[in-house]
């Protein structure tokens, strides 16, 4: 239920929704590399993509909702990227780099940068 507001440049559309205020909704479950977006309880924004590992949708959510001291990201809320194939990163930040290479092309992606 997306409102319009004068502030919002631009928005993604995706899905499944894998966490929501907190919980793990009924998910269909593949095994699958994974990549999703979400936000902690800090308010803090998370890009998470597995690297090797293939989870299912729920054990990708439920690793998302996870407190940190259960060795999970502490989501409120979490949104599911294309995954497959297609699932890659590329981080430079600092002196951290990562590189997660695909399979596949991707035509579109999510850029986030300090201006």
């Amino acid at each position: 239920r997306f409102n319009a507001h004068p502030d919002i440049d631009m928005a993604i559309q995706a899905g499944p929704r894998l966490v929501i205020r907190g919980r793990v909704p009924r998910l269909k479950d593949g095994r699958d590399p994974r990549s999703a977006l979400c936000i902690d309880g800090q308010q803090h924004v998370i890009i998470a993509i597995t690297e090797s590992a293939r989870p299912t949708t729920s054990e990708f959510a439920q690793l998302l909702r996870a407190p940190l001291d259960d060795g999970g990201l502490g989501c409120v809320d979490a949104l599911n990227l294309d995954g497959g194939s297609s699932s890659q990163l590329f981080a430079n930040i600092n002196d951290f780099q990562l590189h997660v290479s695909s399979l596949m092309h991707v035509s579109d992606a999510v850029v986030v940068s300090e201006q």
